[in-house]
């Protein structure tokens, strides 16, 4: 009894410490769906939402070492879908070939980068940009910087990426022609660089 009771405690103890308030600075808010008008007045629901690097924070901070992230491998992402050494290191280690492919995102004009980022799909048509954060590769802060956003701008259309060329054309002023033209540029140093073997990491973007 007294060793189950003791479990029973230790439990308690841990949930109730990942249960503690946040730090000042780590909540942060988004818009939700689309406002509505009702008599005359706006009204739009606001969620509260904290970055992964805050959860693996606190986690570690709980339960260190006794946590893991587990990745399911999607189907290829841009870049990745040669079926060669870029496909067999992401297989191998899916983060590694995210930060990575992040890197070399990081590398672009700014304008590819652009186009690029706001479409970013799997081979299935799926958006995968949160990836990103879920993997621990770049905050949405980051994400945000290199897409010349601030983050609140950032929450508010993270709903709806991936972005289809016109909208991409209309942040950009750009055509749609233009905006696909940038983007399979995009597509193509990314192969070429990610084919290539990996350089030292010396920094982490």
């Amino acid at each position: 009894m007294i060793a189950r009771h003791d479990v029973h405690t230790e439990k308690a103890d841990i949930w109730s410490r990942l249960a503690e308030p946040l730090p000042n600075g780590v909540v942060y808010w988004r818009q939700d769906g689309k406002p509505i008008t009702r008599d005359g007045k706006h009204f739009a629901r606001f969620v509260a939402y904290i970055e992964a690097n805050t959860a693996r924070e606190r986690l570690d901070a709980v339960v260190p070492g006794e946590w893991d992230l587990t990745l399911e491998l999607l189907p290829p992402l841009p870049g990745m879908d040669d079926g060669g050494e870029a496909a067999e290191e992401a297989a191998a280690d899916p983060v590694a070939a995210l930060r990575r492919l992040w890197d070399e995102i990081v590398a672009l004009p700014p304008l590819q980068r652009a186009a690029f980022l706001l479409n970013l799909r799997d081979g299935e048509g799926r958006g995968v940009i949160a990836l990103f954060p879920i993997a621990g590769v770049a905050d949405m802060r980051r994400i945000a910087a290199v897409l010349d956003m601030t983050p609140e701008r950032l929450a508010e259309r993270w709903r709806a990426l991936p972005l289809d060329d016109a909208a991409i054309a209309a942040r950009l002023g750009l055509t749609r022609h233009q905006v696909g033209l940038l983007r399979r540029a995009a597509r193509e140093r990314l192969a070429r660089r990610l084919a290539a073997p990996p350089a030292p990491r010396n920094r982490r973007a």
